[in-house]
């Protein structure tokens, strides 16, 4: 079935399956939805050059196919998205907007790319199962109070797509969420990542940016950054790092800068492999309890006005450490600091 041209598709308390065959609606045709449900287990549903509003509905993916090109755009509310199986693809410059909507992905795929973009405004996405893949400069944008908790399947991120979040909420329970060709997360303000299991991984140059007054917890999982990607807690951010594994290698860097504080109270953080730590602008790197450790080729830099700080747990210097004071502060009143295998203590501008 082809929809087309300057053809109006309208569906209130409707239901529609696809089970084989396919629906086409392009060439600026238009789609009005509301209080219905459609179902795809099979076959496809393309949406090619269309402007769409869905409202109070229900879009279920079990099997086949649902893509979205041309560009598209689509308004969606107060509307579920479930995808089970099969995929949905979101392509070509095309967007989706959801307000006061869910999304699940349990199985199958959700697909974004050649700059895709789906936006949440007070809403759920839940991923408990299958791929969300964001690639060629596709972005996911999470706003006022929306959410998104990834407690199996992946969430992956790659070449310059993104992922940005203002006053919401982000948090990995199990499975994982990676980041990889230049991929850019940027959360805040006000926003908060929360690691309590699974893993979060940083590859080729990612930056994943914590800003604006926003929080990153660890606090079971691993956390991991190597190929010159970049942690960065910013912005008056804070990091809390109470469990769990946090390691960086490979030229990755950890940024705490301008007037933010990371604590490290539990769990292990470990510098490998000339991976860096950075601490600038006022801001504060302290450990009260668990373990940092810094093994092979490393650089510490402490800026202007910042702060190392040991007040229990373990800090372990070894394999050629590089310490750098550059108007910055280090101290140790409690815990142990252990420096050896050819470390390389040097003060610039400093206090200890």
């Amino acid at each position: 079935m082809n929809v087309r041209g300057s053809a109006q598709l309208t569906s209130t308390r409707t239901t529609v399956s696809i089970v084989s065959g396919g629906l086409t609606i392009s060439e600026s045709a238009t789609v009005q939805a509301t209080s219905s449900s459609v179902s795809i287990t099979g076959g496809s549903l393309i949406v090619s050059g269309t402007i769409g509003s869905i409202s109070t509905s229900n879009i279920t993916i079990a099997g086949g196919q649902a893509q979205f090109s041309g560009p598209s755009s689509f308004t969606a509310s107060q509307t579920a998205l479930r995808v089970q199986g099969g995929s949905m693809v979101v392509n070509d410059t095309s967007s989706i907007q959801l307000s006061q909507g869910q999304v699940t992905v349990s199985g199958g795929g959700l697909l974004m790319q050649n700059n895709g973009h789906i936006a949440a405004t007070q809403s759920v996405a839940t991923i408990t199962g299958g791929n969300v893949a964001l690639s060629n400069s596709a972005q996911l944008s999470l706003s006022t109070s929306s959410s998104l908790l990834i407690d199996g399947g992946n969430l992956g991120l790659g070449d310059q797509s993104t992922l940005s979040s203002s006053a919401s909420h982000i948090e990995v329970r199990s499975g994982s969420a990676s980041f990889d060709g230049s991929s850019m997360a940027t959360l805040g303000p006000m926003s908060t990542l929360n690691v309590t299991g699974g893993n979060v991984a940083l590859y080729s140059s990612s930056h994943v940016s914590i800003a604006q007054q926003s929080i990153m917890t660890v606090n079971g999982g691993s956390l991991t950054g190597v190929g010159q990607s970049v942690l960065s807690i910013g912005s008056g951010s804070v990091g809390q790092i109470a469990g769990g594994n946090v390691t960086f290698g490979q030229s990755a860097t950890m940024q705490v800068i301008d007037w933010s504080n990371t604590t490290v109270s539990s769990g292990s953080v470990t510098f490998v492999d000339s991976s860096s730590l950075l601490i600038s602008n006022n801001s504060r790197f302290i450990v009260t309890g668990g373990s940092v450790s810094f093994l092979l080729n490393n650089t510490i830099t402490i800026g202007v006005g910042s702060v190392f700080g040991v007040t229990g747990g373990n800090v372990y210097l070894a394999g050629s450490v590089n310490l750098h004071f550059a108007g910055g502060t280090a101290f140790a009143q409690n815990g142990s600091l252990i420096v050896g295998g050819q470390s390389a203590l040097r003060l610039v501008d400093a206090e200890y």
